[in-house]
């Protein structure tokens, strides 16, 4: 504990001796103590690991993103969300303070796609002074996701510095993904459990849990939707990446985790989830830039076709088909007349209504304004109206960042490294099915998506990086071999040279 300082006899004695007090404090008063000592002395050495150790910080804000939809569930006094943040920016602290003491700035403020991340949090961060807010306190609620989440970016991308690194945290996103995909398996096959069905209840949420006579799947997360979307991402994310994993375990374990999240894709419920498996695959194939591959794309789309025209009893099935039917859906032409009932405010409000103007917050904080019954149902619909079209183009303006210079300067279609091919590829398909889904929900600023996004995003940055240096490390070992070819052949001349002078001259 703090450099093992405890690691002598008297240390051990000091721990001993709080142990047996802790023991008779709990004799002497009730279970109540023991529970909150328990939790003291499990919490405060979790609460210190953020500060000192980064890899389990990662590990531990991606395992909380997944599941902290459980404790949300349950009524507790306790403030999850803000304790989350607050761990967050605990850990920052302890990374910067640790910069400061090996002086190495440049991995943390100084690599290019950082000043999109931090432009992107002063921007949110100065929204508090938008004279168009009507409610400072719902600015407080909503940054959070905005201004602190953005921090995972900088920490991922500081850590996690090798190809082995990187993919032994993307098993662990996989394992603790299908956690939560099994959760919704076991809801839709056996039912909610109590405290699930008590807040499903207290919140009046029946109508998006139960659509058509089906209860909706949600597994660990806060809504059917928010879990559809999730398995949507992570099947096409991990069935492309299978090859990438040499071990036979991890690509058995990786093919069943694959089914369990497709039965939970499925039984969400979720269209956007269906829409991401078909976009994810078409990016990446039409990027791979091989013939066989356009082949494989093209017979997988006529199968989704014939899925998608033929028709069926089965609903889940009929579900997939209405994905792909938009157009004539109701809740789809609402959508459409609510933005464009919006364009005219949104042309005389640059910088947006301010943040948590519309939605939930806006109903809580500001009732009775035009935006507080406004629903964005998009995550760009709401960016826009929140921040108006600065903050849009601020956002997006990360994007192009992240994903310009990627195809631009790396040109992945001719890596030679397939893994590093095939992992940057598999993260441009899930950047664009990302996009897609996010102007059909409104998926920006929740978990897991908050944590997700900024996550993956710093992995990307670094298998770029990781990428060229491969390429530039092959450049040279080319040109020195040939180099070192030349040579031999200008020596053999020489030689050959030598001898028929020699020849000549004794002749």
């Amino acid at each position: 504990m703090i450099g093992e300082r405890y690691n002598t006899n008297f240390g051990v004695f000091c721990l001993i001796s709080f142990a047996l007090t802790v023991g008779v404090l709990v004799m002497k008063t009730n279970w109540a103590t023991a529970i909150a000592l328990a939790f003291v002395c499990v919490a405060m050495p979790i609460f210190f690991s953020l500060f000192v150790k980064l890899e389990f910080a990662i590990y531990f804000f991606l395992t909380l993103s997944i599941f902290i939809g459980v404790p949300l569930k349950i009524p507790t006094s306790i403030p999850i969300g803000i304790s989350f943040d607050s761990s967050i920016l605990f850990t920052f602290f302890g990374h910067v303070f640790r910069c400061y003491e090996k002086k190495d700035y440049k991995s943390t403020f100084k690599f290019f796609p950082v000043y999109f991340v931090y432009a992107w949090m002063g921007y949110n961060f100065l929204q508090v002074g938008n004279p168009w807010a009507a409610s400072r306190a719902a600015w407080f609620y909503t940054m959070r996701p905005y201004v602190f989440y953005p921090l995972i970016f900088v920490l991922t991308y500081y850590q996690f510095r090798t190809k082995e690194q990187i993919l032994k945290v993307l098993h662990f996103f996989l394992v603790i993904t299908t956690i939560c995909a099994a959760w919704g398996c076991y809801q839709f096959l056996f039912g909610y459990l109590n405290f699930e069905m008590m807040w499903v209840l207290a919140n009046d949420a029946k109508h998006l849990v139960y659509i058509n006579g089906r209860w909706r799947s949600f597994g660990t997360t806060g809504s059917p939707a928010h879990f559809g979307v999730l398995m949507g991402l992570m099947f096409n994310f991990y069935a492309i990446l299978i090859p990438v994993y040499k071990k036979l375990s991890q690509k058995i374990f990786m093919m069943i985790a694959l089914l369990i999240i497709f039965l939970g894709l499925v039984w969400s419920g979720t269209r956007s989830g269906f829409a991401i498996v078909p976009i994810g695959f078409i990016i990446i194939i039409g990027l791979w830039g091989n013939t066989k591959i356009y082949i494989v794309g093209a017979i997988l789309v006529a199968i989704m076709t014939f899925v998608i025209v033929t028709p069926s009893n089965n609903y889940h099935i009929q579900r997939i088909q209405s994905t792909f039917n938009a157009s004539e859906d109701e809740s789809y032409k609402e959508r459409k007349r609510n933005q464009e009932r919006i364009k005219p405010w949104l042309a005389k409000h640059p910088i947006g209504g301010g943040l948590g103007s519309t939605g939930i917050w806006g109903m809580k904080f500001s009732p009775g304004t035009m935006l507080s019954g406004f629903a964005p149902d998009s995550g760009h619909v709401r960016v826009m109206v929140e921040t108006g079209y600065v903050g849009l183009v601020v956002y997006l303006s990360f994007y192009a960042a992240l994903l310009l210079p990627a195809f631009f300067k790396v040109k992945v279609w001719s890596l030679q490294d397939q893994d590093y091919k095939l992992l940057i590829l598999t993260f441009f398909s899930f950047y664009g099915a990302f996009m897609v889904v996010e102007q059909a929900q409104d998926i920006n600023g929740i978990l897991p998506f908050s944590v997700g996004l900024w996550f993956f995003s710093a992995i990307f940055c670094r298998l770029i990086k990781l990428a060229l240096e491969d390429e530039l490390r092959r450049w040279v070992e080319l040109n020195d071999q040939r180099k070192i070819e030349f040579e031999e052949r200008e020596k053999r001349k020489f030689a050959k040279r030598q001898k028929y002078l020699k020849k000549l001259f004794d002749e």
